[in-house]
């Protein structure tokens, strides 16, 4: 969303909202059974702000032909 006469940008994002990122881990070793699981924190809220400085009326850089265009010209208007 732009603001301030178009010069600042915010981005909001968040991640893994469900808290989906869990693991889970089953292990028998002879007598000793194992069943483990568990999940670390991945939720994220993330505000993103950025601010354009300068002239945003200035024009772009204009189009410069390379080389190989050049070439392909010159080699056109000797044919």
């Amino acid at each position: 969303h732009k603001l301030f006469r178009q010069q600042v940008n915010m981005k909001l994002s968040v991640s893994d909202i469900f808290w989906s990122n869990r693991w889970r881990g089953i292990s028998t070793f002879g007598v000793l059974d194992m069943n483990i699981g568990g999940a670390h924190d991945s939720r994220r809220l993330r505000l993103n702000l950025s601010y354009n400085f300068g002239n945003n009326q200035v024009k772009g850089a204009r189009r410069r032909s390379t080389g190989l265009e050049d070439e392909q010209q010159r080699v056109k208007r000797d044919n």
